[in-house]
């Protein structure tokens, strides 16, 4: 089953519009069986740039790679030019740090995280034991259909060893999930944050200078057309279709299903929306930039009122949703005109 629609918005929006939307399995198990590959490693260099990781793998869950072998671990987020795409749940993965990943094979050879941010689980230290758990990162995911179950201990944070081993036995089919098994060490009842996720930091490191930080949910937008950019200011946006990418062969309703959707954000306070239909004149089909959102930046001329939604995944970014339903549904987050914004840092 392919993705409902692909949606990048190049806005400013409260974060239950702009953050990614995704089925979560049932638990951490079944993520695994799910994924294409769980491996346990470190990120030694950039590739390409800083999207781009290469992971060295020193621990096999599930998959045909061994020990030793080296990956290509892309980010949802992309850069064209001077510009950024960033991806509400994605992780921007540091390096030599160590982490565990529930991964999916992209038709290129390169992996990315199965489920974003719930699929990256960090190691650190508590009380001299190396722990996995969820980067704050996982706060920016939005999930669908009915809150999951907590007690599935998918956001609990874990003995590193202790999960290892308990997950190469469900993937074998020696056990069946039990968090208790693995490993638990802290879950929601404990440690609670939004989505009863565990807004867990390892290690406590210095903060980077802001230009060095890749923009956040809160940066200053800019239209990146004039001499002088105008400051984003308000809340009146137009969306359209992309016309290279323009139906979905698994819903003919797409075209009706978006304009109910854009028909229920002007429902939200303070924002006003507008339909304006197909637009020809972007075409994401060979996707020269690698991602879909690389291609709003021209698709858009820089204005971040405007928002594109790309059916059937054109890029092929997102694995499809598997036969338990689990998955990511949409991506949704934003772009900016550099990594650096002055009112946001101050200077």
């Amino acid at each position: 089953m392919r993705k409902i629609f692909y949606l990048v918005l190049c806005l400013l929006l409260p974060i239950g519009v702009q953050a990614t939307l995704i089925f979560p399995p049932e638990d951490i198990g079944r993520m695994a069986e799910n994924s294409d590959l769980v491996v346990y490693g470190e990120i030694t260099r950039h590739t390409v740039d800083e999207f781009h990781n290469e992971f060295l793998i020193t621990d096999v869950v599930k998959g045909n790679k061994q020990v030793g072998d080296h990956i290509v671990v892309r980010e949802y987020g992309n850069r064209v030019g001077d510009r950024f795409t960033v991806i509400s749940g994605d992780v921007n993965y540091e390096l030599g740090r160590n982490y565990l990943l529930f991964l999916w094979e992209s038709p290129n050879g390169d992996y990315k995280a199965h489920l974003l941010a719930m699929s990256v689980f960090l190691e650190g230290t508590i009380q001299g034991k190396s722990v996995l758990a969820h980067t704050a990162s996982v706060l920016d995911l939005e999930f669908a259909g009915a809150e999951y179950d907590v007690a599935s201990g998918i956001n609990g944070s874990y003995d590193r060893d202790q999960l290892l081993s308990h997950l190469k036995g469900v993937v074998n089919g020696t056990n069946q999930w039990n968090t208790d098994k693995a490993g638990i060490r802290y879950n929601v009842n404990i440690v609670q944050s939004k989505h009863h996720s565990v807004d867990f930091q390892p290690k406590a490191a210095a903060a980077a200078p802001c230009p060095n930080d890749q923009p956040c949910h809160c940066t200053t937008l800019f239209d990146g057309i004039t001499a002088n950019p105008a400051k984003f200011e308000n809340s009146t946006f137009t969306v359209c279709v992309a016309g290279g990418a323009s139906s979905d062969p698994t819903n003919p309703n797409a075209i009706t299903d978006l304009g109910n959707a854009v028909s229920a954000m002007n429902g939200m306070p303070g924002l006003s929306i507008s339909y304006t239909g197909v637009d020809a004149a972007c075409s994401p089909i060979g996707c020269t930039s690698g991602a879909a959102s690389g291609e709003v930046a021209g698709c858009a001329g820089g204005d971040c009122n405007k928002m594109f939604v790309f059916f059937d995944d054109p890029c092929n970014e997102i694995a499809d949703v598997d036969a338990n339903c689990n998955g990511v549904l949409g991506i949704g987050g934003h772009f900016a005109s550099s990594a650096t914004h002055t009112d946001l840092c101050g200077d």
